[in-house]
């Protein structure tokens, strides 16, 4: 099913009001994991995921090409 059928589908299941009270349910919730789980999962949906640094291998050091042996004219052959 396509994203946007997904968001009419669910548009058209919980109204606006539902919703919020949802997401004021599961912020609220007694369990603090549970709380701080639904507060992070709202984060993400109003300023988008944090960026995750890639971590592996240092940076290799840049290659050098020395072309100084590379002849500047071309010798034409006979």
């Amino acid at each position: 099913m396509p994203l946007s059928e997904s968001k009419t589908l669910l548009g058209e299941v919980l109204s606006d009001g539902e919703l919020k009270s949802r997401w004021k349910n599961w912020l609220g919730h007694r369990d603090e994991r549970i709380a701080f789980e639904a507060f992070k999962l709202a984060l993400s949906y109003l300023y988008g995921k944090p960026v995750q640094p890639v971590v592996g291998e240092e940076l290799a050091p840049p290659i050098k090409i020395d072309i100084s042996a590379i002849p500047s004219y071309r010798e034409l052959a006979e």
